[in-house]
């Protein structure tokens, strides 16, 4: 078994609103990929960039 690991750093106008959508995605990931999905993070720079990280 093999695993992919997503990593995106990306700036965003508006974080807060990002976030609030972002249980939908989770959700999307968790149907589609099942027990295979290990869970996504989302964390912010101090310069405001945000990283994605997907499992």
């Amino acid at each position: 078994m093999s695993m992919t690991i997503e990593y995106v750093r990306f700036a965003c106008a508006d974080p807060e609103q990002l976030a609030s959508h972002r249980n939908r995605l989770i959700s999307v990931l968790r149907e589609r990929y099942g027990s295979d999905f290990l869970g996504a993070h989302l964390a912010r720079y101090e310069d405001t960039p945000l990283i994605d990280l997907i499992l």
